[in-house]
């Protein structure tokens, strides 16, 4: 997608297919490129590793809390 926020602030007109507009496509597909290939978006961790970090990263991700309490009550369980 792509706006021209001066003449389009609420984002109706979708540009991002437009020919005028091939250079600026371009442009932002090598950026967005270059930033999917960088190395440090990459974390490979073994097993070891994450155990080591502590009780609360062996178990995985926690998701889905409303609150910090809530998530509280979670980790105690851990």
């Amino acid at each position: 997608m792509l706006f021209d926020l001066q003449d389009d602030p609420e984002e109706l007109c979708d540009l991002g297919r437009h020919p005028d507009h091939a250079e600026t496509r371009a442009r932002m597909a090598g950026l967005v490129l270059d930033w999917a290939l960088r190395g440090a978006m990459r974390i490979t961790q073994t097993d070891a590793e994450i155990e080591n970090k502590g009780p609360e990263y062996a178990k995985g991700v926690l998701i889905g809390f409303w609150d910090e309490a809530e998530l509280a009550a979670a980790k105690a369980q851990l």
